[in-house]
């Protein structure tokens, strides 16, 4: 088993949502994940793998692009199958909540999709376990709110003796598909987003 230099493909997840639009959407997804504030991970950080002797080594994004930028072509891509025109906001780990949607508002460029991760990266050993931490928020163009869902917890995906790298590069890329389908799937969206 080699723990070193792994990457999950996130990047290829198809996702379905059941909305149906035809408005603009202005699409930002906001990293601040604690690993990345508290331990200077880098942006395309997604979990560690873990040798032998249990010393762990990052995974990072198949793309090479930062996680937030995967999830937001993935995102994007889903919205747009369901009728929305979608724009992708660049983000930055360093500017506020606030500062993000003050400079979305600027754009005038229709209803305001924030989705704001403070944690996801999964952990391999034998087992392989994901935590997650995310919220879904919604405002209209004008930056009035509309509407949030949040969704937590540590989800376990699988363990094996034999092969937990091929077990955690197979399995996270569809975790990460349930959760975005979760959160956008929600009544508390879908409501906002019909």
């Amino acid at each position: 088993m080699f723990a070193a230099g792994n990457r999950h493909p996130y990047h290829e997840v198809d996702v379905t949502f059941n909305l149906k639009g035809s408005g603009n959407i202005l699409l930002a997804v906001h990293d601040q994940r604690n690993e990345m504030i508290t331990t200077n991970k880098p942006p395309n950080f997604v979990g560690y793998m873990r040798s032998g002797v249990g010393i762990p080594y990052a995974i990072t994004t198949k793309s090479g692009q930062p996680f937030a930028v995967d999830v937001a072509n993935v995102v994007a891509k889903g919205l747009g199958k369901c009728g929305f025109t979608v724009k992708i906001m660049p983000t930055s780990q360093t500017e506020t909540h606030e500062q993000l949607v003050e400079k979305m508002k600027a754009t005038n460029s229709g209803m305001m999709v924030v989705l704001h991760f403070t944690e996801w990266h999964s952990d391999s050993y034998q087992a392989v376990w994901y935590n997650y931490n995310v919220v879904l928020q919604v405002y209209d163009a004008t930056g009035k709110f509309l509407g949030q869902k949040q969704i937590e917890g540590k989800e376990h995906v699988g363990t094996t003796m034999w092969n937990p790298v091929k077990l955690a590069k197979k399995n996270m890329p569809p975790a990460l598909k349930a959760r975005l389908e979760e959160i956008f799937n929600s009544p508390e969206i879908t409501a906002i987003l019909k």
